[in-house]
């Protein structure tokens, strides 16, 4: 069970991630869990109400003996989300994108349906989600551009491999009619932060890492500061009804740079 009485699985979708896997944290996994909603899930559609309010809480979990005794930590984000995406970012950063602040998922049976929406109040801006930071600065929309575009039922949002994250869909309604929340064909390309700043190149590399297997990356970097060079192994996954399924971040273990040299080693 959630805390607070949260509810996360369809139609009361939240999101949830495998957060950050790395040497620092001996390569331990540990769950985040957001939005969804505080409806009961035994109540019938029809007396569930597109207004309801969707929830802000985001729960932590670490999956070890340990961590699932002492349960769940829990924080709340800038705004209630149903229907989010939550995305890796390769700093270790979550994004939290799409959604709606009241109603569930799906569509054509609930009170003060929009259209066939059950969902309602678009949530436009994206967060950031550090975390690495301490418990109470951890989101953040500083710099993250507003949509004007509903990302309701059926959205969907992943990092492509340049860094960037691309925000699609949206259709709440059966057919693509001209009702509130018709069916949305645009795309967005969001691009975080990092993607402004001077990058490294990597010139070689192999082809596979092994569990354990040490390797020697050739890297091209912007500036002679190497102090901070982290090298990470990321699987995008696959995303549909806010479940971003086998998305993985895992930070290898780095040696110091020699040259334009550096060895790393596979997780365990």
């Amino acid at each position: 069970l959630m805390p607070n009485g949260v509810r996360v699985t369809y139609p009361m979708a939240g999101t949830g991630l495998l957060l950050p896997l790395s040497a620092e944290n001996n390569y331990t996994p540990e769950i985040l869990i957001c939005g969804g909603s505080t409806v009961d899930d035994t109540k019938p559609g029809y007396e569930i109400n597109s207004q309801d309010p969707a929830s802000a809480q985001c729960s932590r979990m670490v999956l070890t003996d340990d961590g699932i005794q002492t349960g769940w930590s829990v924080e709340q984000m800038p705004d209630p989300r149903i229907m989010p995406d939550a995305v890796l970012l390769p700093t270790g950063q979550i994004l939290i994108v799409n959604g709606g602040a009241t109603g569930i998922s799906g569509y054509s049976n609930v009170i003060g349906q929009v259209g066939e929406s059950n969902a309602d109040n678009p949530v436009f801006t994206p967060v950031l989600y550090d975390p690495a930071a301490p418990a109470g600065s951890r989101f953040s929309s500083a710099g993250m551009p507003t949509s004007q575009i509903p990302r309701l039922y059926h959205s969907v949002a992943t990092l492509t491999p340049n860094g960037s994250v691309m925000v699609a869909g949206s259709n709440p309604n059966l057919d693509r009619s001209e009702v509130k929340y018709a069916t949305e064909y645009r795309v967005e390309w969001l691009s975080p932060p990092y993607m402004t700043q001077p990058r490294p190149s990597i010139d070689a590399y192999p082809l596979m890492l092994d569990f354990g297997q040490q390797a020697t990356l050739n890297i091209t970097l912007p500036s002679s500061n190497s102090n901070s060079i982290k090298v990470a192994c990321m699987d995008l996954g696959f995303v549909t009804h806010a479940v971003h399924a086998n998305s993985r971040l895992v930070y290898l273990h780095t040696s110091d740079m020699e040259g334009s040299s550096l060895d790393v080693r596979g997780p365990p």
